[in-house]
């Protein structure tokens, strides 16, 4: 800790004076020196400053009045205030476009989550409909298998009917063969009768 013989209790606005420089940069200046520092009775922050800071300071400003080695002007203090303005608006800006990229993110999420509930849906679906399929070709198959069957059958019945239908052809046909004779037979028989009569009468005679 400094002795108080070598230190200046002056306020932010009192360096910046010193110095030449606005009240922004006597703060970070004291800041980044780490000067110790207090509240006065009249509630005004004040810092301890060494003598020979602000001696040197007035001197170099004697000096050199256009540059102060070391401290930022005020019109550069200014050109940074105005940066820092628009580092902080940016900063809010893209504290906004994070919400809501979050936000576009958590949208793509729920959208994937929605998307493999209709794939798996549609899997669901697709297999039932595979099973369906195989059940309708099973049945197709049975239906062509009874086909050949009936087919076969049917074969079947026209073979035997038209066994069926030679054999009453060969029926009829002994039928008829039959009936020829018996009609000769019966187409003779007066004259042999009447033969045999005559024959009889000449014996008598």
């Amino acid at each position: 800790m400094p002795d108080e013989a070598d230190v200046r209790w002056v306020s932010y606005q009192e360096l910046a004076d010193a110095r030449g420089i606005d009240r922004l940069s006597a703060v970070r200046t004291a800041r980044n020196r780490r000067w110790q520092k207090r509240k006065g009775n009249d509630g005004t922050i004040r810092v301890a400053v060494p003598r020979n800071f602000l001696e040197n300071a007035k001197r170099r400003e004697r000096e050199n009045p256009e540059e102060i080695p070391g401290e930022i002007p005020a019109e550069n203090s200014r050109i940074f205030s105005a940066l820092e303005g628009q580092i902080t608006a940016l900063k809010g800006q893209l504290g906004t476009m994070d919400a809501h990229l979050s936000d576009v993110r958590a949208e793509l999420e729920a959208q994937r989550e929605r998307a493999e509930t209709e794939k798996a849906d549609l899997r669901g679906q697709r297999d039932r409909a595979q099973v369906a399929a195989d059940r309708l070709a099973e049945r197709i198959a049975e239906l062509e298998r009874a086909g050949e069957r009936e087919t076969d059958l049917r074969a079947q019945r026209d073979r035997a009917q038209a066994a069926a239908d030679r054999l009453a052809e060969r029926i009829a046909e002994l039928e008829r063969a039959g009936e020829r004779p018996a009609r000769e037979r019966k187409r003779w028989w007066p004259f042999r009768k009447r033969r045999q009569r005559e024959e009889a009468a000449k014996q008598e005679s």
